[in-house]
C-alpha cells in the first residue's frame, strides 16, 4: 500500500504534517526487523561469541559478513511455509533481518567460524594475538 504525503497547507501544521510524514514512511519503507535475532554476546580470552535466536530460518538464508570490525548478520525468513495458499493469522515476524555489531576488539577474520543448529546461529570470532592477555614477567634489578 502507498501512502501520499500528507500536506495540510497550513504553516501552524508544519510540525504535525512532518511527523504524520515520518511515521507514513516508515509504512512506505519499513526498516529491517531486529526482534528477530535476539542475541547473546560473550567472550572468553580467547575469543568472542555471539548467538542469535532465530528459528525457522534456512541456513542458505542467513548472511553473515565481517568487515573492518563490524559484524553483520542478515537473515529472511517468509511470511508463509510455500505451501500454505492463505493466512489466517500470523504472529511471527517475517521479512528481512538485520543486525551489525561493532566490536572494538581486533579478530582474526579468517578463523571466524559460524553454525546454525535448532534456531541458533552461533558464532566464533577468535581475538587476533595482540588482543589476547599476555603474562608479563617482572624482572629485579639488583
Amino acid at each position: 500500500m502507498s501512502y501520499p504525503l500528507i500536506r495540510f497547507g497550513e504553516p501552524r501544521l508544519g510540525s504535525l504534517e512532518r511527523e504524520i510524514n515520518q511515521m507514513l514512511g516508515h509504512l512506505r519503507n519499513p526498516a529491517p526487523s531486529r526482534a528477530a535475532t535476539g542475541l547473546y554476546f560473550g567472550e572468553d580470552e580467547g575469543s568472542l561469541y555471539v548467538e542469535a535466536i532465530a528459528p525457522g530460518l534456512q541456513s542458505d538464508a542467513i548472511e553473515i559478513t565481517f568487515e573492518q570490525g563490524v559484524l553483520e548478520i542478515k537473515g529472511h525468513r517468509d511470511a508463509a511455509p510455500p505451501e500454505v495458499t492463505r493466512a489466517m493469522h500470523q504472529e511471527r515476524p517475517s521479512g528481512e533481518y538485520q543486525r551489525r555489531i561493532k566490536l572494538r576488539t581486533p579478530i582474526n577474520a579468517d578463523a571466524i567460524q559460524a553454525a546454525y543448529k535448532d534456531g541458533i546461529l552461533t558464532i566464533t570470532l577468535p581475538k587476533s594475538e595482540a588482543a589476547k592477555p599476555r603474562r608479563i614477567e617482572v624482572q629485579t634489578q639488583g
